[in-house]
């Protein structure tokens, strides 16, 4: 669904209803992880990162569907805490009733993608998945010097941890990787 509009919370609610409404996709007693992209300290006027607003929104919609906790995460590249507080996305997901987990080093867990080429016992941001059924990407459209855009799938780099930032000379296997990890 395309949806213009310069209001954030109308534009994403009107976008999911068009795709069905929240209902066809977060059930009761859900629990969703919101993946969220906050890896700069910035502003969210920059739109390097997630928007809070659509994250608020997004939140609220899940609530109103029935999802028992909706959890928000991302590990930034820069300091996590300061990149929560700076794009705002803290504050929202405080305000809306969601659950922030900020990346801990205990919070990770070797993971390998069967037949990987890159993911292979590769620390995953695992503590925000746990009890999770739902998992939602939210993230910006932006250039990226790498692979032309950074949209959704690229976005799942977020749940890696380690020096990953090696596999961007390798940039198209690590988006086809993390989009056969995080498939639908």
């Amino acid at each position: 669904a395309i949806i213009q509009g310069s209001d954030r919370a109308k534009t994403v609610s009107k976008g999911i209803e068009v795709l069905g409404g929240i209902g066809a996709f977060i059930k009761p007693g859900d629990v969703v992880l919101l993946k969220v992209n906050a890896a700069f300290a910035t502003p969210a006027l920059l739109s390097a990162t997630t928007h809070p607003e659509l994250i608020s929104q997004i939140i609220k919609l899940c609530h109103q569907a029935g999802a028992k906790e909706v959890h928000v995460t991302d590990n930034p590249i820069n300091d996590p805490s300061s990149c929560f507080k700076l794009t705002g996305i803290g504050e929202a997901v405080e305000s809306s009733g969601g659950k922030l987990y900020l990346p801990k080093e205990d919070y990770f867990q070797p993971y390998s993608l069967k037949g990987g080429k890159l993911i292979t016992d590769w620390p995953l941001l695992y503590q925000p998945l746990k009890g999770v059924n739902k998992v939602i990407g939210v993230a910006p459209l932006k250039d990226h010097h790498r692979s032309g855009a950074s949209m959704t799938m690229k976005n799942w780099y977020g749940l890696l941890g380690g020096r990953r930032n090696i596999f961007h000379q390798d940039i198209h296997t690590i988006i086809t990787e993390l989009a056969l990890m995080m498939r639908p």
